[in-house]
């Protein structure tokens, strides 16, 4: 099943080798998703890709954003775009010192986000870190969010932005500067643990790997080291990358475990399967079942938080939706501020997905990839339309990147690719902390002031 979906993937790989950046982001996110489906490792009982036309309607949108990436590419970028120099002959260095005072600010701003979001976690009351399934329901069954949360959800993103600078620019950072910008890093990963909850955790592990290949790919070509100096360089790199990783990835697994409390049944396996009408195949069965329970629900529930949002999108295609929210469900925080002048409440847009989905019989909460709050926003014509563009951009915004137009660009150039490996869960501009990141970076790229121009390429004269 889907098995038309993986090709269409891995022919898109391989026809962007040689650019890969966003189209191959996006494919590799979907083909992970996909793969416990398309191995039939994994079965969900209501996707049926009914003489493929699921399969169809999966390609024709992930094509759209394709689509959009290959026109920018093709058609606009040729003669439009500066000659990208060798990583040599960059000033780094004048680079680093003109961000580094706007860094200090952010810095500053992410210490107020995360001593808020410690008091909102104060204010709880009741449960404690010594209970996360307790913590979790008085933090999701809150009537309102305290002042503290409020102004703490809008601005943590700075914690994120401190967190890209000191790792793209660590050689230029002192082992106190250094150690003082990753600070900030530790009051995001606190949102995760304060709401236990794994979305947080999940986007700093996403930032770190595509960062470390974002940077060897704007500062690694043309830079000669020694031999021996290059291996230190690179175990360094990996052993940070699998460490945090594996930090993540286990926090993650903590939070799946331990977040059952039993009421229903001590097996939470069980009650996943029975919710997400799924099951594994005969084979896999078997060696899930050996393992302890524990362990178990941990590879279930990463299954399911992968898995599930493709299969979910199948029946959501079946809902007739009366109703545009003409951009309420992808951008629910602006929506938000003018749902008294507009009429389009993004928590309306929610309960109208939620009842839809659970009246057609399927679990109304889950997730049904992005693709499904773009067509209650846009229609299918629109999404498409959507997609397109957004294609474009990510484009856009890649090749900028690379040609280090600014800090602030590879910033941008960064968050298109998480965008591309969001896209089969939910939309990532839906998050505010990714979209205000976002708008920062492009606010500070567009400044008028003169002493916060981006840094002029130094070229190095040939000896």
């Amino acid at each position: 099943m889907l098995i038309g979906v993986a090709i269409f993937l891995l022919v898109a790989l391989i026809a962007s080798r040689r650019v890969k950046g966003p189209v191959w982001a996006v494919s590799l996110a979907w083909l992970f998703c996909l793969a416990p489906i398309v191995s039939g490792a994994v079965i969900y009982g209501y996707l049926i890709d009914k003489n493929g036309l699921f399969s169809l309607s999966l390609c024709m949108f992930i094509g759209a954003y394709l689509a959009g990436v290959a026109f920018y590419d093709a058609v606009l970028l040729p003669g439009r775009a500066p000659p990208r120099p060798a990583p040599a002959a960059i000033d780094y260095r004048r680079a680093f010192d003109r961000v580094l005072p706007v860094a200090r600010v952010c810095w500053c701003i992410a210490m107020v986000a995360t001593a808020f979001s410690y008091i909102d976690f104060t204010l709880l009351g009741g449960a404690g870190l010594d209970d996360l399934a307790a913590l979790r329901d008085s933090y999701a069954n809150k009537a309102s969010a305290s002042a503290f949360a409020q102004i703490a959800s809008i601005l943590t993103w700075a914690c994120l932005f401190c967190y890209i600078f000191a790792l793209f620019f660590r050689t230029e950072l002192s082992r106190l500067q250094f150690g003082m910008f990753l600070l900030p890093i530790v009051g995001y990963f606190l949102l995760s643990v304060f709401s236990a909850g794994r979305q947080a955790a999940f986007q700093i592990m996403l930032v770190t790997i595509l960062l470390v290949i974002v940077t060897r790919l704007v500062r690694g070509r043309g830079v000669t080291r020694a031999p021996r100096t290059m291996r230190v360089l690179l175990t360094r790199e990996r052993l940070g990358v699998l460490t945090i990783s594996a930090a993540m990835v286990g926090y993650m697994g903590y939070i799946a475990v331990a977040r059952n409390d039993g009421a229903i049944s001590d097996d939470k396996s069980e009650v996943l399967t029975a919710i997400f009408d799924f099951h594994f195949a005969p084979g896999v069965e078997r060696v899930v079942q050996a393992m302890g329970s524990s362990l178990r629900g941990a590879i279930v529930e990463g299954v399911i938080y992968f898995s599930s949002s493709p299969a979910l999108f199948d029946p959501f295609l079946n809902i007739h939706w009366p109703k545009l929210y003409l951009g309420a469900m992808s951008f629910p925080f602006f929506f938000r501020q003018v749902e008294a002048f507009t009429g389009l409440s993004p928590t309306a847009g929610l309960l109208a997905k939620v009842d839809a989905i659970n009246a057609n019989g399927q679990l109304g909460s889950g997730w049904a990839t992005s693709m499904s709050s773009y067509l209650i926003d846009f229609g299918t014509f629109g999404t498409l339309v959507f997609l397109f563009v957004m294609g474009v951009y990510s484009g856009y915004a890649w090749r900028r990147a690379l040609a280090f137009d600014s800090f602030y660009t590879v910033v941008i150039g960064l968050l298109a690719l998480i965008n591309a490996v969001y896209m089969p869960l939910v939309p990532a501009v839906s998050d505010t902390n990714l979209l205000f990141l976002w708008l920062f970076c492009l606010i500070m790229h567009h400044r008028p002031y003169r002493y916060l121009l981006p840094v002029k390429r130094t070229v190095v004269a040939a000896e």
